[in-house]
């Protein structure tokens, strides 16, 4: 019997088409979200400083969507109910749709063990542990590394976030927070070193005005950077609520004050006062102008710049 094997199949290689295009090229769909997605990365490195704004750990970090990449309904319901401007990008692009936070926050935040609610009267991002798990205690009513600017997260996404973080925990109370507003630090060995001096030096320049006032309820002292001024607050479109409370704080004999956040949809009044303070944002006005064309005359665009920042002379 002859038995010569299997057949073996002969694979002759042939030259590229190369009138057809070229071979090796990318899409343009595909560079361009390539593009969008390292854009989105490095803007919030750039904004949140290579460290996660809640602990200020600077390893093993994520690019976290404060709402999800897939939610393109609901972010285009956000710019239908002027949550977030109607110009801001895509849910999946926009940085102030983005933080940087360590694989610990990053895993609570998405699963909603926490909300990040701005505080117009300290001009703050507060951290609230509204899922009051003891891991997280630490950084209830601490503020986390965001700073106010062009460049923020739009503050309506984490009213959004925060509703989800109430509707997982229907029965949790809201809880008071302390003023002045001092930053969070977890004081780890993974924090930066030059962060955590910078971070030590503020709280006690900030303990140092609260022993030093005394704000009464529903004023603010003018010597107190973290609290702002009266005018500030009300200039947001928010004032000392009327659950603000003062007492004296132990080994002292000036008064501190608390505030509860509360459920802002279940108060049209407050929700509209945080929705015209979102608008007159930074970050706001930026995206506006970032979402224009400007393909007018030179005195069209003036008016068309001074329109969405909202000057006029």
């Amino acid at each position: 019997m002859n038995n010569t094997g299997p057949m073996q199949e002969t694979w002759i290689p042939t030259p590229y088409n190369l009138l057809g295009g070229n071979p090796f090229a990318y899409s343009e769909h595909a560079i361009s979200v390539t593009s969008a997605t390292e854009a989105f990365e490095t803007d919030i490195d750039s904004r949140d400083g290579d460290a996660c704004v809640v602990c200020r750990i600077n390893r093993c970090l994520d690019h976290a969507h404060i709402i999800p990449t897939r939610e393109r309904e609901t972010w285009a319901l956000m710019r239908e109910k002027a949550i977030i401007p109607c110009q801001a990008k895509s849910v999946a692009h926009e940085p102030r749709n983005g933080i940087l936070l360590c694989k610990n926050h990053h895993h609570a935040f998405d699963h909603y063990e926490f909300y990040i609610r701005w505080v117009p009267q300290s001009k703050r991002f507060v951290f609230i542990n509204h899922s009051q798990l003891k891991y997280m205690e630490q950084f209830h009513g601490k503020a986390v590394h965001l700073h106010p600017g062009d460049r923020v997260p739009f503050h309506g996404c984490f009213l959004m976030h925060e509703m989800r973080v109430r509707g997982y925990w229907p029965w949790n109370e809201d809880r008071p927070i302390s003023f002045p507003i001092l930053w969070a630090s977890n004081g780890m060995d993974g924090n930066d070193k030059r962060d955590k001096n910078k971070i030590s030096e503020e709280n006690a320049n900030e303990g140092h005005h609260a022993t030093t006032s005394t704000p009464s309820m529903g004023q603010t002292d003018p010597a107190d950077s973290s609290l702002g001024s009266t005018s500030n607050a009300s200039q947001h479109g928010v004032s000392f609520p009327a659950n603000a409370s003062t007492g004296r704080k132990k080994g002292h004999k000036v008064k501190t004050f608390t505030m509860t956040p509360t459920n802002p949809f279940a108060n049209p009044v407050e929700l509209k006062a945080l929705k015209d303070s979102f608008a007159e944002q930074p970050n706001w006005k930026a995206a506006v102008v970032e979402g224009e064309t400007w393909e007018g005359t030179g005195e069209e665009n003036i008016k068309k710049y001074q329109e969405a920042v909202g000057h006029h002379e």
